[in-house]
């Protein structure tokens, strides 16, 4: 991979923040209870752990359906464990959505 095209990694304060502007609640409990969860699992990585399928709902405010429907077309970057769950890179997210903010 080129390094001029390699992204930095996010910071959590940086990654919390914009999981705050992207969540247009005045209220940002939600936002805060997932980087709460991040943060208890790896306190040791500066990068958040990878979401879960209810995280990524939750930040976005889509329901289930919309979700599944958008990793099933590949529409939004995510990645199928084992099991057949679903995880998302924070940073990988971060990029998609600013990316469809343009």
């Amino acid at each position: 991979m080129d390094s001029d095209r390699t992204t930095p990694p996010l910071s959590r304060k940086d990654f919390s923040t914009f999981l705050i502007s992207i969540s247009g609640q005045e209220n940002h409990s939600e936002v805060l209870t997932i980087m709460q969860k991040q943060s208890e699992t790896d306190n040791n990585n500066p990068i958040p752990a990878m979401l879960t399928t209810q995280d990524v709902k939750r930040i976005l405010r889509i329901n289930r359906t919309t979700l599944y429907g958008w990793i099933r077309s590949g529409t939004i970057p995510a990645m199928q464990l084992p099991d057949g769950a679903y995880r998302f890179n924070p940073q990988a997210l971060a990029a998609w959505i600013e990316s469809r903010n343009r």
